[in-house]
């Protein structure tokens, strides 16, 4: 990127000394590290996997602090992206049989689902196939590669509330195909 003179664009971090980016860091820690650590365990739902996972959020933050731009978002919106990626990345690596936010559908559906063909994720997957691709492409993209309704807006180029209603719809037409092959 460069600016109004031409020139290549310095990010807040790029400039500092290797003191100052310490200091930075540091600050960054104190200021939202239990807020971080909170977003995560809300995909995680394990105190220690999040916490493994907050730290290599920070490690990763570290490493990459030249790499934030303020013009694209604010720290909090970075640093949440770095977690979200990180806490999707913890599940990925410990396919232990926990309950994940991504993948349990049926909580969301608040029905008792006792198929495991519906219960586990590649049945799950067929039934969202089924669905009208306007309400199929919300729910993969939260389901199945955590994005959140305001990213998927973006994606979309819809509004915002176009893609929450959609999500809803989906939701209702995915309970009801539950209940349907449950009564099967």
């Amino acid at each position: 990127m460069k600016n109004a003179n031409n020139k290549p664009k310095q990010h807040p971090f790029a400039s500092l000394t290797s003191e100052e980016k310490d200091t930075a860091f540091k600050s960054i820690y104190a200021d939202y590290s239990v807020t971080i650590l909170k977003k995560i365990q809300v995909i995680l739902e394990d105190l220690q996997l999040a916490e493994e996972a907050r730290q290599d959020t920070f490690i990763k933050v570290w490493r990459s602090m030249e790499q934030y731009d303020a013009e694209k978002g604010s720290l909090y919106t970075w640093l949440v992206r770095i977690a979200r990626n990180t806490a999707l990345d913890t599940l990925q690596t410990n396919k232990k049989p926990t309950k994940s936010k991504l993948f349990s559908i049926e909580d969301i559906l608040t029905l008792p689902v006792d198929a495991p063909e519906v219960k586990d994720e590649m049945g799950l997957r067929k039934l969202v196939a089924k669905l009208p691709e306007k309400f199929r492409t919300p729910i993969e993209l939260v389901f199945f590669h955590g994005y959140t309704q305001v990213e998927i807006a973006k994606e979309l180029n819809l509004p915002p509330g176009t893609v929450k209603s959609r999500y809803y719809n989906a939701l209702k037409k995915l309970k009801k195909m539950v209940k349907e092959q449950i009564k099967c």
